[in-house]
């Protein structure tokens, strides 16, 4: 992540760049110069426009961490309107081209006409890609808040936990931050003793009954720790939820623990 934002930020200075340049060449400059230049952008800009996708996506999936943060937070809405505006100019591009220099190369009267307004057409967008950088940079990634409430969830320091005792085990489920959106579930499962106890695996079935949302069935992962955790965007609406946590603590052993969690 050190090396890949400065590199997309210098791949996209470089295209920005060498728009004024080109702008300048095609007014001053015969077709045929202007045509040569811009097939020499043209093979600097495939490098650079490569470069530019490829280290755009790595920063997006890393920032975003789970797919479906892209439609459920302010910043992967954001995200999406800046992949948009990329679309469009990677289509001004390869309008500039596959029609626009052949024009240039035709000795063409309109060449020089179209080329410049889709010069503009890319400033255009470029100036609304800036803007949703700008706005990206003030807004907090998912990762981050996935981050966050997992730390909470495992820290005790979730805005809802609560211990329910079942047969011969005491199972503990951690929400953070306990509103609709993203949460971080957290289960730890300890005997009557209080040892801390290593289940085989731990589901969770979600449901909420009050707007007939059937029980949802999650399974958890183990942490390093030996917690078990659930990145959870189910809990979209606000609501006593009802949390059944299926705890396989071996072979031939298994609980169920309900839990009723309040969603503001």
């Amino acid at each position: 992540m050190r090396c890949a934002v400065p590199l997309h930020a210098l791949c996209a200075a470089f295209w920005l760049g060498a728009l004024p340049l080109l702008m300048a060449s095609l007014r001053a400059e015969p077709p045929d110069d202007a045509h040569r230049y811009v097939v020499r952008f043209s093979a600097y800009a495939l490098v650079a426009v490569t470069l530019l996708l490829a280290l755009g996506v790595t920063i997006a999936v890393v920032q975003i961490e789970h797919v479906a943060l892209l439609w459920r937070t302010t910043y992967g809405f954001v995200l999406m309107a800046k992949l948009v505006a990329v679309a469009l100019l990677l289509a001004v591009a390869a309008h500039n081209k596959w029609y626009a220099t052949p024009l240039l190369a035709d000795d063409s009267a309109s060449g020089k006409a179209v080329f410049v307004r889709a010069i503009w057409a890319e400033y255009l967008l470029f100036a609304a890609i800036l803007a949703f950088t700008a706005m990206l940079g003030q807004i907090e990634p998912p990762r981050a808040v996935v981050e966050r409430d997992t730390r909470a969830a495992a820290g005790g320091k979730a805005e809802f936990s609560e211990t329910q005792a079942q047969d011969r085990y005491r199972v503990t489920l951690s929400v953070a931050p306990a509103a609709a959106g993203h949460n971080a579930l957290a289960v730890d499962v300890v005997d009557v003793d209080g040892r801390a106890v290593a289940p085989r695996e731990v589901a969770l079935e979600l449901s909420l009954p009050a707007a007939g949302i059937e029980p949802l069935r999650r399974q958890a992962e183990r942490d390093a720790g030996g917690r078990f955790i659930y990145h959870s965007n189910d809990l979209a609406l606000a609501g006593r939820w009802r949390i059944d946590a299926h705890v396989l603590i071996d072979d031939f052993t298994k609980t169920i623990v309900p839990f009723d969690v309040p969603i503001r």
